[in-house]
């Protein structure tokens, strides 16, 4: 009885449909605005290094 059980769950396999409705993309929207403030940062930093050799 047991050999049957375990040969229809060797048979089984699991749908790529139903594993395609599960793994939803996680959001970015963090990440992204996350980037968005270190590059004005570092954009910043360059201009004001930049016009303060301009100045001196």
């Amino acid at each position: 009885m047991s050999l049957q059980v375990e040969e229809k769950k060797k048979n089984e396999q699991p749908s790529l449909v139903n594993e395609s409705k599960q793994e939803q993309e996680p959001k970015l929207s963090g990440a992204f605005i996350s980037v968005l403030i270190v590059g004005l940062f570092i954009v910043g930093s360059w201009l004001a290094i930049y016009f303060l050799f301009l100045s001196r």
